[in-house]
C-alpha cells in the first residue's frame, strides 16, 4: 500500500476542486524529475517486496478460525519495535503499515535490497524473519496466514468481535460484512 501518514482525508467535492492543480503539478514535477535523471547510466537499482498477512485468531476447543480484528493492536506493536530501532540509528529489519482490514497488516524490508545476486537471496530468508516477528507480536491464539483472501470473509461469524453487517449505512453499506472490519486508520473509513 505504501507510505500512509495521519490526517483527514478530504470530502471528495472538496479534493475534486483541486484535481487539475493536481494533475498539472504532478505532469510539471515528472517532468522535472525526468529531465534532471534522464542522461544517467548504470545506476545500481533498488527493490523490495510487500507482504500483506491476514492475521486469525482460533478457538481449539470449537475448531474455529475467524478473522482477528485485533491486527491493529499488533500493528501498534510493529511500528513501536521499528521507531525505536530507528531512535538509536539502526536501519529496522522490516516495516510496518496499515492495511485496509482491520485483520491484515503489510510487512517491508527495512532498507531496500541491491541489484546483486546475493541480495536476491536474501528475500526468503528475510519474508521468514518478518513472519516469525509478526507472530510475537499477536496474541497466543492468533497467526498470520499469507493467503489471497480468507475462505469465510463475509460469512456469518467470520469475525472475531460480535458484529453485524450493515447494509443500509455506514462504509461498507455491505450485506456481508460489518464496517468493524476496516482498520481504523483515517485514510480507510
Amino acid at each position: 500500500m505504501g507510505l500512509l501518514t495521519l490526517g483527514t482525508p478530504m470530502p471528495w467535492l472538496e479534493a475534486k476542486t483541486h484535481a487539475n492543480h493536481v494533475r498539472t503539478h504532478g505532469i510539471i514535477q515528472f517532468l522535472n524529475i525526468w529531465n534532471r535523471i534522464k542522461t544517467r547510466r548504470k545506476d545500481h537499482l533498488l527493490w523490495g517486496d510487500e507482504v500483506e498477512y491476514i492475521v486469525v485468531s482460533y478457538d481449539e476447543k470449537g475448531n474455529k478460525v475467524k478473522l482477528s480484528l485485533k491486527a491493529h493492536d499488533a500493528l501498534r506493536k510493529l511500528e513501536e519495535w521499528e521507531a525505536a530501532a530507528l531512535a538509536k540509528g539502526e536501519t529496522p529489519g522490516s516495516s510496518w503499515k496499515p492495511e485496509f482490514g482491520r485483520y491484515m497488516l503489510e510487512g517491508t524490508p527495512g532498507a531496500p535490497y541491491g541489484s546483486t545476486l546475493k541480495d536476491l537471496l536474501l528475500v526468503e530468508d528475510d519474508m521468514k524473519r518478518r513472519r516469525a516477528l509478526a507472530q510475537s507480536f499477536l496474541h497466543p491464539n492468533e497467526a498470520v496466514l499469507t493467503l489471497v483472501n480468507f475462505p469465510l470473509l463475509g460469512c456469518p461469524d467470520s469475525l472475531d468481535m460480535d458484529v453485524e453487517a450493515t447494509p443500509d449505512r455506514g462504509t461498507f453499506m455491505s450485506l456481508f460484512i460489518a464496517d468493524e472490519a476496516i482498520n481504523p486508520h483515517a485514510r480507510f473509513p
